[in-house]
């Protein structure tokens, strides 16, 4: 069978975990979900033979949240499947997307899905946005613009001024805020001034959920009826819709883990900052990216001998047109993050003896 679109590579190849493996490859969070988190969802287990309810409730917390109505909110399976229904709903065969790169890989992959022409804007050698390059191809009949803010893989946050310039130009705009909770950038305060504005979030990151695949855009009430028909029945299940909740009841234990990922990334950054070899760049996410060119050993030869020693991280090689050769590590609790740095040390003298 003929695949029918040449779809863009990934690097990323899932390996099978090992008991007492360190997992620090999918900016996930360390900490398990409050005691509440679990008894709803054991709760919500007893009734999982009917379909989920419509996530009224759930949406009308996330607006409370963030200070908009209900009706600007739409809740999906993750921010994949928000992606995908924005992608369904505005992009048509032929039709222009524009992502910057490096970046999140499934704006791209959903766009050429859809038969769309996909151009990537490069960020500047030290990963922040080239604004006279973006507003250059936004000008050129685009039809959607995704921008991860802060950015994945670089972690590195653009101001929201450079991001209001491009909303200026009127292309549909999709701002992933998926790290938002970490960085305290958003473009959320821009809704109400432009109707091309898009707003991802999600419950995978900051508040640990990301077993359960719960993600939120914010957005005009007209865009938001526009994405509804598109989406399918009962996308968010009952047992993610009540964890969702129940999580929301406990943002100050969350709060708390955010404070604490925070000081460990600051802790983490600083002690890659002293091995030889090592380029780690500021991060404003709960993950690091980190430059391994100089070490003597590939990103994928570091990776590999990492995952010997029990730490899994994410290998990213290298982005092209850049220079570097990258490893990305999720900020873990700090017993994690000292078995990683034991670990990367245990590698680098392995390499210089």
């Amino acid at each position: 069978m003929k695949t029918r679109k040449k779809l863009p590579e990934t690097v990323y190849k899932e390996r099978p975990l090992i008991a007492g493996m360190v997992k620090l490859d999918a900016n996930e969070n360390p900490y398990p979900p409050p005691e509440e988190v679990v008894e709803a969802i054991c709760r919500a287990a007893r009734l999982v033979n009917r379909y989920p309810p419509e996530p009224r409730r759930l949406r009308e917390a996330i607006a409370h949240l963030t200070g908009v109505e209900a009706e600007n909110v739409l809740v999906g399976s993750g921010s994949d499947e928000l992606i995908d229904l924005i992608v369904k709903a505005y992009v048509d065969k032929g039709a222009k997307t524009a992502t910057i790169y490096p970046t999140f890989p499934m704006y791209e992959r959903f766009a050429v899905v859809a038969g769309g022409v996909v151009e990537r804007i490069p960020l500047n050698p030290d990963f922040t946005l080239d604004l006279d390059k973006a507003l250059e191809v936004l000008s050129d009949s685009v039809d959607v613009f995704f921008i991860s803010n802060p950015n994945n893989p670089t972690g590195v946050g653009f101001p929201v001024g450079q991001v209001e310039k491009l909303l200026r130009l009127g292309v549909l705009t999709v701002v992933d805020e998926a790290y938002y909770e970490f960085s305290g950038r958003t473009a959320l305060n821009l809704l109400g001034m432009y109707d091309n504005l898009v707003v991802l979030r999600t419950f995978s990151k900051a508040y640990g959920l990301a077993g359960l695949r719960v993600g939120y855009c914010i957005a005009s009430e007209e865009m938001i009826q526009t994405l509804l028909k598109v989406k399918p029945p009962y996308n968010v299940n009952l047992l993610a819709q009540e964890a969702a909740l129940a999580v929301l009841r406990n943002r100050d234990l969350v709060l708390q883990r955010i404070s604490a990922i925070k000081e460990a990334r600051n802790r983490l950054y600083e002690a890659l900052k002293r091995l030889n070899g090592v380029k780690p760049y500021p991060s404003e996410t709960n993950f690091i990216l980190v430059d391994v060119s100089e070490t003597g050993l590939t990103s994928e030869e570091i990776a590999d001998r990492l995952f010997k020693l029990g730490v899994s991280v994410r290998r990213f090689g290298r982005f092209e047109g850049f220079q570097g050769d990258f490893i990305r590590v999720t900020v873990g609790t700090p017993e994690e993050n000292d078995r990683f740095l034991e670990s990367l040390k245990a590698v680098l003298e392995e390499v210089s003896s």
